[in-house]
């Protein structure tokens, strides 16, 4: 439609840019009205002012004040270090103390635009800058005080107004300075919150988590830690920044060791430490390894309550943390703590859907994810409980799932890590051992029925192949022709699908 607004499709990192390099720009705008304002004022007082003043002179200084005011906006600050901005300060004060003081004579009838020098430097200065220039800009207007038979009538209004400047001059520094700090800490607050949204499992999220923190409140190290499922008070670590460890490297059980995070998980509410050193609720361990100074505790809430507790460390002594900067945190730690949430969910959901219920091993899904991983010499091993029917039939259901959770559990204790068990269905159970070949599936049986024995009250067949190259499907089709072997040769044996011959059956 004509006349209608077009959308404009925002990047929040050039946008923040774009904003800092308007924002001294901005600035560059009050100094030019620094030189300008004053040289038109000037200009235009310059047939009224009394006799005794030196007339040619001030139009010198004021057309050159309009000069530099106009010009001064042009200039590239931006690509400047923040010290440059001195100089026009420098030659403001220049050309009000000895330009129009001590050449023109005409000082005390412009003595308050002084103030605008000091107005400037708050804006594009840091704190306490107005204190450092206050020597300087009155040395500059006690220039108009040489020669004078009674020079106090001068310098005593150049230091008054050199008093009211810095003041003027601090204020207005102070004022920007907490703007700038305000949006820093918006900033990092929209980054990091926008980061945890992207994370993919719980140690990212710390991670993010953390980065964001210390951002916010400029903290050496961070650490995020979390409470391990099915051990209440105990807290491991997941992720954090300006440190390098291991998910394993720090514990805290807050059951036999001094810590804030007790302190923050009790309370729900974030826990500031300023002497770490002295203090009884952290462990002197950490202390030590850590350098800690101060500490922060902000626990991590979430919807279901208590989801973690984000550590903040300083290896200097604080007194505080700042109101904007703790809200900010504790905003950060929330939706922190409903991130882990949801992934701790989502990863339980996930391991439910490839666990079975009933053995708590891996289900048929998974063991098929496992076996696209197929390398050479890994092999593929079937198990199947002999006579498991007639346990059922003569004992019961119960006491049939009882032995399929037996063995399962037998199984579990005697494969390695890296190998995969899986309940395959029904009464028979599939297994993935990583390299070994041969040697690897016997000694797994053999442990197997050695341990079986002493507990359960049937035996089992075994069928194994080893992978050598080619798709996973035909090492697992030979395994499984292999168990059929076993069971059609009298049961509670291992055969292997090299001594067997191949049949029709496709896997079960």
């Amino acid at each position: 439609m004509a006349g209608a607004d077009v959308p404009l499709v925002l990047d929040p990192g050039t946008h923040a840019r774009g904003r800092t390099v308007a924002a001294r720009l901005r600035t560059f705008r009050v100094g030019s009205a620094m030189f300008a304002v004053p040289s038109v004022v000037s200009a235009v007082a310059i047939p009224f002012l009394p006799v005794g003043v030196h007339r040619e002179w001030l139009a010198v200084v004021a057309t050159l004040g309009i000069v530099v005011g106009l010009v001064l906006p042009w200039l590239p600050w931006q690509r400047w270090h923040r010290r440059v901005q001195f100089v026009p300060v420098l030659l403001s004060l220049a050309m009000f103390g000895p330009g129009i003081g001590y050449f023109g004579h005409a000082l005390p009838y412009y003595l308050s635009m002084f103030t605008l020098s000091f107005v400037f430097v708050g804006l594009s200065q840091p704190p306490r800058s107005s204190l450092k220039l206050a020597p300087v800009a009155f040395l500059f207007g006690a220039t108009s005080a040489i020669g004078l038979a009674e020079p106090m009538r001068i310098l005593v209004p150049v230091f008054l107004t050199v008093g009211v400047g810095t003041v003027v001059g601090e204020v207005v520094a102070l004022q920007v300075a907490r703007l700038r700090t305000a949006r820093h800490t918006v900033d990092n607050l929209v980054a990091g919150i926008t980061g945890l949204t992207a994370a993919d499992d719980l140690t990212d999220a710390a991670n993010r988590a953390a980065t964001a923190a210390a951002g916010l409140v400029c903290a050496d190290i961070v650490l995020v830690l979390l409470p391990e499922e099915g051990s209440p008070g105990r807290y491991r670590y997941y992720g954090g920044h300006g440190a390098s460890l291991a998910i394993d490297e720090v514990v805290v059980d807050t059951a036999h060791q001094p810590s804030g995070v007790t302190l923050a998980a009790q309370h729900r509410r974030p826990v500031f430490i300023r002497d770490a050193t002295s203090s009884p609720h952290v462990s002197k361990a950490n202390v030590e390894r850590f350098a800690e100074a101060s500490i922060l505790y902000v626990p991590l809430m979430g919807e279901d309550g208590l989801a973690g507790v984000l550590t903040a460390i300083w290896r200097r002594h604080r007194s505080e943390v700042r109101g904007m900067t703790l809200r900010a945190t504790m905003l950060l730690a929330a939706e922190a703590g409903k991130q882990v949430e949801r992934l701790r969910r989502t990863a339980r959901l996930a391991h439910e859907a490839e666990t079975d219920a009933l053995t708590g091993l891996p289900n048929r899904r998974a063991f098929f994810r496992e076996l696209e991983g197929l390398n050479d010499d890994d092999a593929v091993l079937f198990l199947d409980l002999d006579h498991f029917k007639a346990l059922n039939d003569r004992y019961g259901h119960q006491e049939g799932d009882d032995e399929l959770a037996a063995f399962a559990a037998t199984l579990a204790a005697l494969t390695r890590g890296t190998d995969c068990s899986a309940r395959y269905g029904g009464e028979e159970f599939g297994v993935i051992v990583r390299g070994d070949g041969e040697r690897g599936v016997t000694l797994l049986v053999d442990r197997l029925r050695e341990g079986w024995a002493e507990q359960g009250r049937t035996t089992f067949s075994a069928g194994a192949a080893i992978h050598r190259g080619g798709a996973p499907a035909g090492t697992l089709a030979a395994a499984d022709r292999a168990l059929y072997a076993a069971k059609d040769t009298g049961r509670d044996r291992l055969c292997w699908a090299e001594d067997c011959p191949a049949r029709g059956d496709a896997v079960r």
